[in-house]
């Protein structure tokens, strides 16, 4: 006797889950509608090893202090058992060229001291240009925090100051320093706020990469179809 029942027919409907990101569904779909309207914005990944050629290891016993700043063609990489804040990085290339053309930001958690430092510096001309990609986790995870970086960012940028800022399903940590020539891509675990965590971060000051992920976080990432992504100007 077969004894298999049509669920639709009796008004139960059928549960599964997304294949990209786990997702509860109903119906027996098995794509979210979300992720049918996001698309993959790295098609393919370039590696060149033959560039890699000069490697230097250094112990720094004062990582705040001695923050290695790359020249033009060169990359740094750093591990620290120190408590860092990615701030720290972006103050020692400011300490050096004294000014910022353009600054780009990715990153996850971005405490209320940095933001203040960031802004201020905006505000008194050290950065001509200020672009922030924060997580859109921020509107419940730090409300108050969330409103108040709108707000500024919004009267900033109706004052005349060439500044964006978007929330997005993000977790990278990606800072973008042009100044004099130099191209600085940082990347690592650092987020803008303090941990006594360990921590890694690479500073390369590198043209092809700086707009390779210029053109990610400021032109492809904000033209999303997404549902978690919020333009705010």
């Amino acid at each position: 006797m077969d004894l298999r029942i049509d669920l639709a027919e009796i008004g139960i409907e059928q549960q599964s889950e997304c294949d990209k990101c786990g997702l509860s569904l109903k119906n027996g779909r098995n794509i979210c509608e979300r992720c049918e309207k996001s698309k993959i914005f790295l098609e393919s990944v370039h590696i060149n090893v033959d560039d890699i050629k000069n490697k230097m290891f250094v112990l720094i016993q004062d990582v705040k202090k001695e923050i290695p700043i790359p020249e033009k063609g060169k990359q740094v990489r750093i591990r620290t058992q120190v408590s860092m804040n990615m701030l720290a990085v972006l103050l020692k290339i400011l300490d050096k060229h004294k000014k910022i053309d353009d600054l780009v930001i990715a990153t996850y958690s971005f405490d209320r001291n940095s933001v203040i430092a960031v802004l201020d510096l905006f505000k008194a001309g050290k950065i001509k240009s200020f672009g922030l990609l924060l997580s859109d986790t921020y509107s419940y995870r730090y409300k108050n925090l969330y409103e108040k970086i709108k707000k500024e960012m919004l009267f900033l940028k109706k004052s005349g100051l060439n500044c964006w800022l978007v929330f997005a399903t993000n977790h990278m940590k990606i800072t973008l320093i042009k100044c004099k020539g130099n191209y600085y891509q940082i990347e690592g675990s650092m987020n803008y706020s303090v941990n006594n965590l360990c921590e890694q971060v690479s500073i390369e000051n590198c043209k092809e990469t700086y707009d390779r992920d210029f053109k990610l976080l400021s032109e492809i990432i904000p033209s999303f179809e997404n549902f978690a992504l919020e333009r705010v100007c």
